[in-house]
């Protein structure tokens, strides 16, 4: 009969245990990339696509109010993709080191891209009269899930490394959303945010 060392098994159970709990711990250079994601290039990113869309949608229900089908299929393939289609261009090129936030924003590229795709193709289909509102309704709701992606990879890296969103108080007096350390959060609420 093989006799075990006792001080041999207290050290392979010591040893595994230290790598589950670093396995389950906060990961330093994972929450600092994704707080700087968020505050740097997430705030901006929201910001640029309003303005591409935006100032455009309003234009669109103008069109279509006054001028009909045609004028609005033009303004979307003239304005609307074209200022798509440079936000895009912005936020493909934003820069990120670390894996896991790399593919947290490749989701949200990959989720905007197919709001773009679905824009350029149903859209035009639709104002061509080659589908009904319902399906362009339904085209949409497709994309809706991958933004949804998105949001639940966020919030399980936020989990993950004990991240919340806080409202801070601008030198302007408005409230900004920042990413940063659960413990020094104030002002966390349960909205969930981004689906605003």
């Amino acid at each position: 009969m093989c006799k075990v060392n006792k001080n041999v098994v207290f050290l392979i159970l010591m040893t595994s245990s230290f790598f589950l709990l670093v396995a389950c711990g906060k990961d330093e250079e994972t929450a600092e990339e994704l707080i700087r994601y968020h505050n740097d290039h997430w705030t901006e990113i929201i910001e640029k696509r309003n303005e591409a869309l935006d100032v455009s949608l309003s234009k669109f229900i103008q069109l279509e109010d006054s001028d009909g089908k045609k004028a609005v299929k033009k303004h979307v393939e003239n304005v609307i993709l074209a200022d798509f289609e440079e936000f895009l261009d912005y936020e493909v090129a934003i820069d990120i080191d670390n894996d896991s936030v790399k593919e947290l924003h490749e989701l949200l590229v990959e989720a905007d891209e197919a709001a773009y795709n679905t824009l350029k193709d149903k859209g035009e289909a639709y104002y061509n009269g080659e589908i009904n509102e319902n399906e362009f309704i339904e085209a949409a709701e497709d994309t809706e899930k991958l933004y949804d992606e998105f949001y639940n990879y966020r919030e399980k890296l936020m989990k993950k490394n004990k991240l919340a969103i806080d409202h801070v108080m601008n030198d302007d007096g408005a409230y900004e959303e920042i990413m940063m350390d659960e413990s020094k959060a104030k002002n966390v609420d349960s909205i969930k945010w981004g689906t605003q």
